[in-house]
């Protein structure tokens, strides 16, 4: 094996390693956002609709529900030889 081919294989090792990488973290982002709004849109549509419940209380759910897909996301995000 010449050393342009061994130079063209770790170049596709890599392209397929950070590929791999891109997908888990797209994977981790839409999940984390997937909760957040499965957990804040029927607070926000109970604050519209109803109007009966305490603005504090739907506020404090839909941070809460920030919170929560944010450690979703954190949790499912791909760990690599650099992070921590």
């Amino acid at each position: 094996m010449s050393q342009d081919e061994k130079l063209k294989d770790e170049w596709a090792r890599a392209q397929q390693s950070g590929r791999a990488m891109n997908r888990k973290k797209m994977f981790a982002t839409g999940a984390g956002m997937a909760v957040t709004f499965l957990l804040s849109v029927p607070m926000i549509v109970a604050l519209i609709a109803v109007d009966a419940m305490d603005d504090r209380i739907a506020l404090g759910v839909a941070i809460l529900a920030l919170f929560v897909g944010w450690f979703v996301r954190n949790r499912l995000w791909p760990k690599g030889q650099f992070s921590r």
